[in-house]
């Protein structure tokens, strides 16, 4: 399964200033192990957190918003992007050019792939 988790905190200057409302967006993959392993891509450094299922429920607390996807996470490939959205687009094979923010995936996600 792939989450695809959004959040409105950000700690960098341009989404603050041209997103609205979900500022990040980061990939979150289940594993055989019931594991969530949470993949943030920025500038080329991949963070890999494990995470439990109490901590998506805590990251909701603050505010993350996640979609949901039926597919085999383990078999999911990792892409290099510089940006989170461009991650997320290539780790969905999503092949729309118009998408730079989160708040427009957001929306794509919404609407066109669900």
């Amino acid at each position: 399964m792939i989450i695809i988790g959004f959040t409105h905190r950000t700690s960098k200057i341009l989404p603050r200033l041209f997103c609205r409302h979900f500022r990040h967006c980061a990939v979150i993959l289940k594993d055989k192990e019931n594991k969530y392993i949470l993949i943030q891509a920025g500038l080329g450094i991949r963070k890999l957190i494990v995470l439990q299922k109490r901590d998506l429920k805590i990251l909701e607390q603050y505010g993350w918003v996640f979609v949901k996807f039926p597919t085999a996470g383990a078999s999911c490939p990792m892409p290099y992007s510089t940006t989170c959205v461009g991650f997320v687009k290539r780790t969905l094979d999503i092949r729309a050019p118009f998408i730079w923010t989160p708040d427009q995936l957001y929306r794509y996600l919404l609407f066109f792939v669900l």
